[in-house]
């Protein structure tokens, strides 16, 4: 119960975050639950990132992860190691990755 409503949350995060409807939501979550299910490594979504993104869009996405983690208040330390090498795989600097984070437990 407590992983469908952090998924609901999380949704309800990305919509408003992105400006998106909820058929557009639940199209992206339903590709992204199909590649997650294909996928082998964290390279094939960070290597998208590292083409398609400039350094300040990197962080967002390393401080939105941090938005998801913190919904239940909490950080899990599986959540703390995957936002850290996400972090790391997408080249976002210690720094910035320890004050988004800090900004958002505040």
């Amino acid at each position: 119960m407590k992983k469908i409503s952090k998924m609901n949350e999380t949704k309800k995060q990305t919509i408003q975050k992105f400006a998106l409807d909820q058929d557009e939501i639940e199209n992206i979550y339903a590709l992204c639950d199909k590649e997650h299910d294909k996928m082998t490594s964290l390279f094939q979504w960070t290597d998208i990132i590292n083409k398609e993104c400039n350094y300040e869009q990197k962080c967002i996405i390393i401080g939105f992860m941090w938005d998801i983690a913190f919904i239940d208040s909490k950080i899990d330390k599986y959540e703390d190691f995957t936002i850290r090498k996400v972090a790391d795989l997408i080249y976002v600097k210690h720094k910035d990755f320890i004050a988004l984070k800090n900004d958002r437990a505040t």
